[in-house]
């Protein structure tokens, strides 16, 4: 390593989603190269004290201002079905939500998954997400002209809360991901679309620091297809 490299990696040190990232991706090849290397098919996954410790070290003893504050703790539990075959068990999925100064925090619990518990406290907690719906116009096969555009912070949430019912009910749609907006009809009133145009939708990801970012989700519809819907309705 040069002096300058050195001196680079010292002025601007890992983001602790950085460090979370390398120690994921570094089990991941790990298992993967003794995946190629057994001809058998099998791997043998490391104990679930490597994904424990993951967690407590990320989720529990991290600074509050390296993740986004907020002091719910998910964790995935997976139940045995009684009477499912012993070769090919069958399980049923569980979450659970704590507080992270809780007292009853269920670390060791044998029936949780650590890695997706890690996974899942990831994609809450370690990212921005910004919704964007656009009025958009087609001027060429290729070309989208934007007429009007909205963009928003939402959070990622293993739950929903119905958008066709009145009431604060949530229901969990684990592993699913929802992006609730809470203010759709505030929004959507200010958002009229007209025959010939389409809504556009995007989602984007990124870390706090802006070093990160993709696109999880991109789509249209177009105006003709709404007023289908639309109208079908009861």
């Amino acid at each position: 390593m040069s002096l300058s490299s050195l001196n680079l990696s010292l002025l601007n040190p890992p983001s602790a989603l950085e460090l979370l990232l390398e120690e994921i991706n570094f089990q991941r090849t790990k298992e993967m190269r003794q995946l190629m290397k057994d001809d058998s098919g099998f791997v043998m996954l490391q104990g679930s004290s490597y994904w424990t410790d993951l967690f407590v070290r990320h989720f529990l003893f991290q600074a509050d201002h390296c993740i986004d504050g907020d002091d719910m703790l998910f964790f995935v539990r997976k139940k045995h079905v009684k009477g499912s075959s012993k070769y090919l068990p069958k399980f049923e999925t569980e979450l659970a939500v704590y507080r992270k100064d809780s007292k009853r925090l269920p670390i060791g619990d044998p029936e949780l998954d650590w890695e997706e518990t890690v996974y899942l406290n990831l994609i809450i907690h370690q990212f921005e997400y910004i919704l964007t719906l656009a009025i958009c116009t087609r001027t060429s096969p290729k070309q989208l002209q934007i007429l009007r555009r909205y963009s928003q912070k939402v959070y990622a949430s293993p739950s929903r809360r119905r958008m066709d019912t009145k009431g604060e009910v949530e229901e969990i749609t684990y592993p699913y991901i929802c992006f609730m907006v809470d203010n759709f009809n505030e929004v959507m009133s200010e958002m009229l679309v007209r025959d010939g145009e389409l809504v556009c939708v995007e989602l984007m990801a990124s870390d706090r620091d802006g070093k990160m970012q993709g696109v999880l989700f991109s789509g249209s519809i177009r105006y003709d297809a709404l007023k289908h819907v639309y109208d079908a309705r009861p």
